[in-house]
C-alpha cells in the first residue's frame, strides 16, 4: 500500500496545482459563468487530491478519464480568450495533463496484496 500511496501523491500534487489554477480564474476572467465553472471543478479537484494523498486508488480510477475532459476543455478555452488568461488555462491544460499522466502510470502498476 505504501508504493501505491506514494505514485498517487505525485498525482495529488499536481492535481492540486491545477485546482489553485482553476480556483483564481475568475480574478483574471470576471465573474462570469465560464470561470464559475472552473472555480467549482477546482474545488472538486481539490477533495480529489485529498483522497489521492490518502491513497485511494478507487479515487484515482474514478478521476482519471475527468482529468483529460478537463485538459480539452482547458486547451479548447485558451484559444477562445486572449492575454494572460489564455496563459492561465494553457496551465490549468498543462498541469491537468500531468496529473492524468501520473495517474495512469500509478494505475498501470498492479496494486500491493498483503
Amino acid at each position: 500500500m505504501n508504493e501505491s500511496k506514494s505514485s498517487l501523491h505525485y498525482s495529488a500534487v499536481f492535481m492540486v496545482l491545477c485546482s489553485v489554477f482553476q480556483v483564481t480564474l475568475p480574478l483574471l476572467l470576471g465573474f462570469n459563468m465560464t470561470a464559475y465553472q472552473m472555480v467549482f471543478l477546482g474545488l472538486l479537484g481539490l477533495v480529489t487530491a485529498f483522497g489521492l494523498f490518502k491513497g485511494w486508488r478507487w479515487l484515482a480510477y474514478m478521476a482519471f478519464l475527468p482529468v483529460l475532459v478537463v485538459v480539452t476543455l482547458a486547451m479548447a478555452r485558451s484559444f477562445d480568450v486572449i492575454g494572460l488568461a489564455s496563459g492561465w488555462y494553457m496551465g490549468i491544460a498543462v498541469f491537468d495533463l500531468l496529473t492524468g499522466i501520473t495517474l495512469f502510470m500509478a494505475l498501470w502498476r498492479a496494486p500491493e496484496v498483503l
